[in-house]
């Protein structure tokens, strides 16, 4: 459908037949004794008033006001449920006092005006609405000094297809207001945000462009059950959407690219669903979640940002299915508890690809890292479960600094520097089924770390030790299968580690073990010597390599659907 404001100026009777047939193409109800009203500042034949407010004032209930083309020095009040449309876009300006228009009555209809110069005073602001189920569609809101479109107490407005550009603080603001749609606006060039929602609930803000403004494009606070949906957020002075200490809403298939600060900012709320969002080359991060819980990331992009792909600390945070790469810092940046970070892609990052500082009791399963600086990197961590994830060409596959009580299983870690690096004290760690392979040093190397187990390790085809153990003791290693390392399958600087289970009477298979068997229980007759300045010995070498055969998802559990489901 054409827009009025883009229909040229025709005679009044065809006007007054136009204008009908697109109200009841639009589905508005026109009541049947309904008239029309014609203002023009240039006067004319078949013009009724030159000012808008004269019209509005002498209106009754339910009429239409039709706006020709023209400047209009005022501020007008919608007072009754009135249809106000604008011909050729006519300019309403404030003369920089209070609000260019204010709809205070419900069910009006505002289209296809330029609305300008609004006051600096509290309530400045180019349409400030302050009524339930008006439709403010096809305006252009420009150069006013406070808000852009500003809903105050206001419910089930439809505010859509708006250009709202260089207005100097928000674009749309809306508190203490619900069930409101916001739809294919174009929010850009504002001196502060773009859209804000404050206190406002059960709203869909759609298909918008808020891009260019000087704070933030898409700012929600203390707002719930909202869907942000198919917008573009971009090239924003801080984030490209915002929500504080808000909840269960739904953010989806926005572009949140080119921001100063985060694309998409979240603190302080619970229940909410991040949805195949892009939020690319932001100069902080993409995604940044902050003090915040029980939130879902799915399958989002956050690529070639300045800092991390996501950024999150919180506590039952799902992360899946999305992709972190290509970023300055890290892909994944993990501070919380009971997360869990599932089939996410977080590769060719400056620094790490999944890093967590501080994060306990965490499921971090599943994930591609590579080609990062490190691809897992644990530090000050405890109780996390690492497993089934890929670690390719990094400094250190996964690398843990003084994290204590962790389970590392049936991961893949291959052609990195070090496959599985424990370092600086990282205690009670448990390293098991893992395959480890093609590393440029050592398969799993242990420095300054005590009272670990490493069971049930693939580690073949290193180029320097299959397993290593430096200024490390009381640490258990058996049921490994140690083949073709090139230095050595084995090497152990300190002494007091078990490399057997002695209740088992069983240790690890050494493929440079060169002892026999002439009882042909699988045990070597003779003790394998752990190269090294320590003297170790397995006392029960094994004489063949263990087949594995293990259930990837025994050792944990995953949160359920109606989990998804109900947050």
């Amino acid at each position: 459908m054409i827009p009025l404001y883009y229909v040229p100026i025709f005679s009044k009777n065809m006007i007054s037949k136009l204008v009908i047939a697109m109200l009841v193409f639009s589905m508005i109800v026109v009541p049947t004794a309904a008239r029309i009203w014609y203002v023009d500042d240039s006067e004319g034949p078949g013009i009724d008033f030159k000012s808008i407010q004269e019209a509005i004032d002498s209106a009754r209930a339910g009429d239409i006001i039709i706006v020709y083309n023209g400047t209009y020095r005022e501020n007008v009040k919608v007072s009754k449920q009135l249809n106000l449309i604008g011909i050729n876009m006519p300019i309403v300006d404030a003369g920089g006092n209070s609000s260019a228009i204010t709809i205070c009555a419900d069910g009006c209809i505002l289209a296809g005006f330029k609305v300008v110069n609004s006051g600096i005073d509290q309530n400045g602001t180019g349409i400030y609405v302050i009524s339930d189920n008006n439709q403010i569609r096809e305006n252009n809101v420009i150069s006013n000094y406070g808000f852009g479109i500003y809903l105050k107490y206001s419910n089930n407005n439809n505010i859509s297809d708006n250009n709202i550009i260089f207005n100097y603080k928000y674009g749309i603001h809306l508190k203490y207001s619900n069930n409101n749609t916001i739809l294919n606006n174009r929010v850009c060039l504002n001196y502060r945000r773009g859209i804000f929602l404050m206190y406002s609930n059960n709203n869909n803000i759609s298909n918008n462009i808020a891009n260019a403004n000087n704070d933030r494009g898409i700012y929600l606070k203390y707002s719930d059950n909202n869907t942000i949906l198919n917008n573009y957020a971009c090239l924003n002075n801080r984030d490209g959407i915002h929500l504080s200490y808000s909840s269960h809403n739904i953010i989806s298939n926005n572009k949140a690219s080119l921001n100063k600060d985060a694309g998409i900012y979240i603190e302080h709320s619970i229940h909410n669903i991040l949805l195949n969002n892009k939020a690319n080359s932001n100069s902080e991060n993409g995604l940044y979640i902050s003090n915040s819980s029980y939130n879902i990331i799915l399958s989002n992009y956050a690529c070639l940002n300045s800092r991390q792909g996501i950024y999150l600390r919180g506590l039952y945070n799902t992360v899946l299915n999305n992709t972190f790469n290509l970023n300055y810092w890290h892909g994944i940046y993990l501070h919380g508890s009971y997360n869990t970070v599932l089939n996410n892609n977080a590769s060719l990052n400056r620094e790490d690809g999944i890093f967590l500082g501080r994060s306990n009791n965490n499921i971090i399963s599943n994930n591609n890292a590579l080609n990062n600086d490190d691809g897992i990197f644990l530090v000050n961590s405890c109780c996390n479960i690492i497993s089934n994830n890929n670690v390719m060409n990094e400094d250190d596959g996964i690398f843990l600094e003084n994290s204590h009580n962790n389970i590392i299983s049936n991961n893949k870690a291959s052609n990195n520097y070090v496959g599985i690096n424990l370092a600086t004290y990282s205690s009670n760690n448990t390293i098991t089924n893992n395959d480890i392979y093609m590393n440029k040093f050592d398969g799993i190397l242990l420095c300054f770390s005590n009272y670990n187990t490493l069971l049930n390790n693939s580690i073949h085809s290193n180029s320097k030790h299959g397993i290593f153990l430096f200024s490390s003791f009381k640490n258990s290693i058996y049921h490994n299968n140690l083949i073709n390392n090139t230095d050595s399958d084995a090497r152990d600087d300190d002494g007091s580690n078990v490399w057997y289970n002695s209740s088992l009477r069983e240790g690890n298979y050494y493929s440079d073990y060169r002892g026999e068997d002439e009882d042909e229980d699988g045990i070597g007759d003779s003790p394998y010597i752990i190269p090294g300045s320590s003297s170790s010995i397995d006392i029960y070498p094994l004489m063949y390599p263990l087949i594995f055969q293990y259930d990837p998802f025994s050792s944990f559990s995953l949160p359920s659907s109606s989990f998804l489901s109900s947050s």
